[in-house]
């Protein structure tokens, strides 16, 4: 189960979406995704 990576919360996979580096991320809501690329390379791993 894929894990938000701004707010850390296990979330299912079709929910906000994101590409970063040739990685894929999601996330729980649209506002934790602005959050992630606003700034990713503090949340990307």
């Amino acid at each position: 189960m894929p894990i938000d990576p701004v707010c850390k919360m296990h979330i299912s996979a079709g929910r906000e979406r994101a590409s970063y580096k040739g990685a894929g991320y999601f996330f729980c809501s649209p506002d934790c995704r602005k959050k992630f690329m606003e700034s990713p390379d503090k949340y990307a791993k």
